[in-house]
């Protein structure tokens, strides 16, 4: 089974793909990604910013080994 970090990065590079665009670097394709994610959660009435701050929770929490 794939690491959470190897599946994160092949969504990152299928998502360039399907863009028609190359993953220059994965500050800009991580940024890109992100922001689309921003707008498909306004389109679903969903609070972008909520969303950003629950992941940012759990990326703390798996950091320090909580959750693996």
């Amino acid at each position: 089974m794939k690491s959470r970090i190897e599946l994160a990065e092949a969504v990152l590079k299928e998502y360039c793909r399907l863009k028609g665009e190359l993953l220059d670097s994965y500050e800009t394709g991580i940024t890109d990604l992100i922001t689309d994610l921003m707008h498909l959660a306004h389109k679903e009435d969903l609070d972008g910013i909520v969303l950003s701050g629950m992941a940012m929770l759990h990326f703390e929490a798996e950091k320090m080994g909580m959750h693996n």
